[in-house]
């Protein structure tokens, strides 16, 4: 990994799905901007780490989160919570390429979600169980940012320990622009 050839492929990588990680930070800061600002405090806590070389490329991309994985033509998972993630933290997800649509399912919810591309979903991916149930297209590239829960206490950054309120006191103005649709469900 730390070889110069790959290490500009991961430079040149973040740098083309950078616009996609600042429009999941606008999603995110407008779902609970406290906890985006205690995920912001942990990435320039780490980027300004000097001790590993690899911290400098967390902050080569724009996202608010340290971590950012990326998946490409993932095949249909079980159903799983992000176990690196915190539970009362988010994470984003953004699949972008030639696909018509995907599912994603929340099995102990009973809905799954038609999503297409280039839709944002934020979730608490740790304390929710969820997968991708099926996709249908020529391609699908996932980019999903996160924080690892361990950097938390390890860079002595509070992290996210009370269930904030979904979109807090702006609720009401958030479903006059954006009216909730009908989910789909397993029935």
């Amino acid at each position: 990994m730390k070889r110069p050839e790959n290490m500009s492929a991961w430079y040149e990588l973040f740098l083309s799905i950078d616009p996609i990680l600042h429009a999941i930070n606008c999603v995110a800061d407008c779902v609970d901007f406290t906890t985006m600002s205690q995920y912001r405090h942990l990435k320039r806590k780490v980027t300004n780490w000097t001790k590993i070389a690899a911290s400098m490329f967390m902050g080569i991309h724009s996202s608010h989160w340290v971590n950012v994985a990326v998946h490409a033509n993932q095949l249909p998972t079980k159903p799983h919570k992000d176990q690196l993630s915190n539970h009362l933290g988010y994470d984003g997800i953004c699949a972008v390429g030639p696909f018509k649509w995907a599912w994603i399912c929340f099995p102990h919810l009973g809905i799954k979600i038609k999503i297409y591309p280039t839709d944002i979903i934020i979730l608490r991916g740790a304390a929710l169980y969820h997968h991708m149930f099926w996709w249908k297209g020529e391609g699908r590239f996932c980019i999903v940012p996160f924080a690892d829960r361990h950097l938390f206490p390890t860079f002595r950054v509070m992290r996210p320990q009370a269930p904030s309120p979904v979109f807090g006191s702006k609720w009401e103005a958030f479903r006059e622009i954006y009216p909730a649709k009908p989910l789909g469900t397993f029935a």
